[in-house]
């Protein structure tokens, strides 16, 4: 029997020993990752701003900002773009400026940078508000030649002559347009081997007044008048690459004109047929997929493949987020929380969805609903076309994509407006309720 108990003890200190070992070893397969790159400072970023020699600051406009804000996209500011504009292999930045020079900091390659915008070219333009810019290479020497949108100064084409300084060659190389532009985008459209430019345009939505000490034309006031303006609108430009350092104005954008206020541009080939296409967003509207056919057209297939879409999208992106092989498409939502009022008793949770733009206000109110159908009706606007928040499409395949930003869990902020309730909210709803009635 003694002889049994000591076998069953040594075997049970065996698989102790097993057992600590096995544990042993997992506390080491179970040490962050991070321990072992940064020591014991946690992962995360760091603010190297003042460290990397980048002092600059955006100057906003004192008439339209401020005290003195103005509903107007003055408000938006103004773009970065990065690039290696010099090839040494180190990613440059320049920053774009509303009042006030733009910047272009050169990378060390040591984590810090330089301001070279003087010696670099004529990339100040602090004589207009600057919007957006694009680096790409579209004259194929090799290096990474530079657009800049404005709002009503004109936009430029910046020529890289590969050893650091950048031309202007507006004129020449046939790109000058003047108008309320916002994203410059170069892609080949064509497929003929040179990079093509589209450049978006909002609406005449500034007034004649011009500032000669800011140097800008003054914004008008935002209303709901100014979106049913139809006449204001502008149209997008697309430019055809000649291949020989001059472009030509493609008429009707190709059929990428728009429908007017448009923002940001994704391009890419959804359909996997070997034509780019191209997604712009509206600022007040229907955001738009357009189709290539390969013949040098786009076609607006947005309600057979997207729709419903964001209303009053500022931002877009398509990427790959299932590693599936097919590009997904996010696009930011702008003006979802500005639909039911500042004062409203209502916040955003990120849980149920709304299909109309005052939200849950609407089933309080029945004149909200009367009033919204009215208004698309002005506008020449289906309501069943609009998503009020962010918007998130899988790319299913065969030109088909499915909306899923509530169930897409791992990309946080794809979420589309919602309203909570408080308790203290819940009691003013029951009070509005009581006054409706």
């Amino acid at each position: 029997m003694a002889s049994i108990l000591l076998k069953r003890a040594v075997f049970g200190a065996i698989v102790l020993a097993v057992i600590a070992a096995a544990a042993a070893s997992a506390v080491i397969v179970l040490r962050p990752w991070w321990k072992e790159v940064a020591g014991d400072r946690p992962p995360g970023f760091l603010d190297k701003t003042e460290a990397s020699g980048i002092h600059f600051q955006m100057g906003f406009l004192p008439g339209e900002q401020g005290e003195a804000f103005r509903i107007n996209l003055y408000d938006h500011g103004s773009g970065v773009a990065v690039a290696d504009y010099d090839g040494d292999g180190h990613d440059d930045i320049l920053l774009l400026n509303q009042l006030g020079s733009n910047a272009l900091f050169r990378n060390r390659g040591d984590g810090t940078f330089e301001d070279v915008t003087e010696q670099t070219g004529p990339l100040a333009l602090a004589d207009r508000i600057c919007v957006g810019a694009a680096f790409a290479d579209y004259d194929n020497d090799g290096d990474q030649d530079l657009y800049i949108t404005s709002t009503r100064g004109g936009n430029v084409l910046f020529r890289n002559d590969g050893q650091g300084h950048l031309a202007d060659i507006t004129e020449v190389a046939g790109v000058d347009c003047v108008a309320h532009s916002q994203t410059p985008v170069f892609f080949d459209y064509d497929n003929d081997g040179w990079l093509d430019l589209l450049v978006t345009n909002t609406a005449n939505w500034t007034t004649e007044e011009f500032d000669e000490e800011a140097r800008y034309y003054r914004g008008r006031d935002f209303s709901w008048a100014i979106i049913y303006e139809v006449a204001i609108r502008e149209k997008n430009v697309l430019y055809r690459n000649r291949g020989d350092g001059t472009f030509d104005e493609v008429p009707d954008a190709a059929g990428l004109a728009g429908l007017g206020w448009s923002g940001d541009v994704a391009v890419f080939d959804y359909d996997d047929d070997g034509a780019v296409d191209v997604f712009i967003t509206n600022m007040l509207g229907k955001s738009q997929l357009y189709h290539n056919d390969g013949q040098g057209h786009f076609d607006d297939v947005t309600d057979m493949t997207l729709a419903p879409t964001s209303f009053g999208a500022v931002g877009c992106a398509a990427f790959d987020y299932n590693n599936d092989a097919r590009l997904d498409l996010f696009v930011a939502d702008m003006h979802s929380d500005m639909w039911v009022g500042q004062d409203s008793p209502w916040s955003v949770e990120p849980q149920q969805k709304f299909k109309h733009r005052t939200g849950p206000d609407r089933a309080l109110n029945p004149k909200l609903y009367r009033l919204e159908r009215a208004e698309a009706e002005r506008l020449g606007m289906d309501e069943k076309q609009f998503l009020y928040g962010n918007t998130f499409y899988r790319n299913e395949g065969q030109g088909r994509f499915t909306e899923v930003s509530g169930a897409a869990v791992s990309l946080p902020g794809t979420e589309k407006c919602e309203h909570r309730q408080t308790p203290i909210t819940r009691q003013r709803k029951a009070k509005q309720r009581k006054a409706i009635i």
